[in-house]
């Protein structure tokens, strides 16, 4: 199964590391550009930021290994992205891609562990991954249906996202707190997506944020 989320590590360090021209555009997954003008087409669109986390690109390879930031944003809408950029900071942060996109999103309190998203059916594959996360501690952050653009520009529904996190201490810099993402088709095959972040920051209000 084809993740609408997949940018290869490849893209990753190519873009990252050459640099891309910024443009003015409507964002949508794979789209890549200046730091800056990224962040300039959020704000246009009222984006928040809920969260972010440090996401390690290669951690087995010193040579190719490359810190890169896992960001989380939403609009009064509904309306989310998931971003990366190649740097935590953003003063320093230069490129920025859109990892994923979504609709009809919703905030949660990833420290209410065990509830499951507005929707979703307590007997689905995605609740039991969900039950199996708050056993160790993962609460839902964010969730709501993957866009993924067809080949004639329009935006389609392929399913949902579910961002999990534990956020148990988050008060404790210290505290190594991570963040996971579940894929859901349309037909609920749930696949764990490979982006595994750790070192949450959350930022999060989901009572006025939550549609």
């Amino acid at each position: 199964m084809h993740s609408p989320f997949k940018i290869s590590a490849l893209f990753l360090t190519t873009a990252i590391a050459l640099g891309v021209a910024g443009q003015a555009y409507a964002l949508g997954v794979g789209d890549k550009g200046q730091f800056a003008t990224i962040e300039q087409a959020l704000k246009q669109e009222n984006q928040v930021e809920v969260a972010r986390a440090k996401y390690v690109l290669n951690p087995e390879d010193s040579a190719r290994m490359k810190v890169l930031c896992l960001k989380f944003t939403i609009n009064a809408a509904g309306d989310a992205y998931i971003l990366m950029s190649d740097d935590m900071d953003d003063s320093k942060a230069k490129i920025q891609v859109v990892y994923g996109k979504l609709k009809n999103a919703h905030v949660y309190n990833p420290r209410n562990v065990g509830v499951l998203p507005q929707g979703v059916s307590p007997n689905s594959n995605l609740a039991t991954f969900i039950n199996r996360g708050a056993a160790v501690g993962d609460g839902v952050m964010l969730y709501g249906q993957v866009i993924k653009k067809s080949s004639d520009g329009s935006e389609q529904t392929v399913g949902s996202a579910t961002v999990m996190a534990n956020v148990s201490n988050i008060d404790n810099l210290e505290r190594r707190n991570r963040v996971s993402i579940l894929r859901a088709s349309n037909d609920d095959v749930i696949t764990p997506d490979k982006v595994f972040a750790l070192e949450l920051n959350y930022k999060g209000n989901q009572n006025s944020l939550a549609k």
